[in-house]
């Protein structure tokens, strides 16, 4: 019988060379596939936020779950919200006015697809 795996937990996980070795270990743990279903939910709720709203929301609802550190945790949201985009979840949008930043919006696909 087939194990259904779920898809966030397929993506193909990297870290860049000069990462620390933290965020290596960490793009091969289960961490990875959990902060993409949170930010994915996160994303889902409130459609049209940018990742740095989406970073707080993610330190104030999942605080275990994320880096207590906001430059690190915005990094973390960053390269989960990069991912999804890549898998199709979401897409960018424009930024708000005066934001130099791009806003998030799920593009209808679930979380299983």
């Amino acid at each position: 019988m087939n194990e259904q795996r779920d898809l966030f937990d397929q993506q193909p996980v990297a870290a860049h060379l000069d990462d620390p070795a933290t965020s290596r270990k960490a793009a091969t743990t289960h961490g990875v596939a959990v902060h993409r279903r949170l930010v994915f939910g996160i994303a889902t709720e409130w459609p049209g936020l940018t990742a740095s709203r989406i970073s707080e929301l993610a330190g104030e609802r999942h605080a275990d779950q994320f880096a207590k550190e906001a430059y690190q945790r915005l990094c973390q949201v960053r390269k989960r919200l990069s991912d999804l985009k890549k898998s199709g979840h979401l897409y960018r949008g424009d930024p708000p006015e005066g934001v130099n930043e791009v806003t998030w919006f799920p593009t209808g696909k679930k979380a299983d697809e």
